[in-house]
């Protein structure tokens, strides 16, 4: 839930997608207009766990899961993370370019997200500032 008490982060089907992989689900951020109006958004089809809240509670910052076909080989298929980060204002998902194993999100303040890649096997310390690199893409957060 954002600082607020305005926005709150939902995953829905979240499970373990592959033996011992680590948590993903479709995710959705439920934003309140007013005491009795709230609106949902979906985030992703494949987000990974858990979303951790920007510090001032205006965006946060999401593993998303991409899983991509292999052209050449019939059941075979790459999967990687890339960061996203949903601008609760805007109801934007921008999404990062550089791609990683397994994130593990543990802080988000100012513009630098905090993580470590692959935790389990041969962990990476990540500084990723989202002011400094480059964007996949940007997109409008669909009302549900």
């Amino acid at each position: 839930t954002s600082s607020d008490g305005t926005a709150t982060v939902r995953y829905e089907q979240l499970s373990e997608w592959r033996m011992n992989a680590p948590l993903g689900g479709e995710c959705y951020i439920d934003v309140k207009l007013n005491v009795n109006d709230v609106k949902s958004y979906k985030v992703s089809d494949m987000a990974g766990y858990p979303a951790v809240w920007k510090n001032d509670g205006k965006s946060f910052a999401i593993p998303l899961w991409i899983i991509v076909k292999n052209e050449d080989e019939e059941q075979s298929q790459t999967v990687f993370q890339r960061l996203g980060v949903v601008d609760v204002e805007k109801l934007t998902l921008t999404t990062y370019q550089r791609k990683f194993e397994v994130l593990n999100i543990e802080s988000f303040v100012s513009s630098t997200v905090t993580a470590i890649d692959s935790p389990i096997y041969l962990p990476k310390n990540i500084e990723f500032d989202i002011e400094k690199e480059a964007v996949e893409s940007v997109v409008e957060l669909r009302f549900v």
